[in-house]
């Protein structure tokens, strides 16, 4: 009974870290275009000042 809780949380820990390696490698992979999006305003504004 003990030994199959540890599995189980093990396991739990194990497949949150892939969850989370999962979520940081999409934020990494999707971070450019975010930031690309997020200063094209500016940086427009900043064309139309010059």
């Amino acid at each position: 009974m003990l030994d199959n809780l540890i599995d189980w949380r093990l396991e739990l820990t194990l497949q949150e870290r892939l969850t989370r390696r999962q979520a940081m490698a999409y934020f990494v992979d999707e971070a450019p275009l975010t930031l690309a999006v997020a200063l094209a305003p500016w940086i427009a504004l900043l064309w139309l000042m010059h």
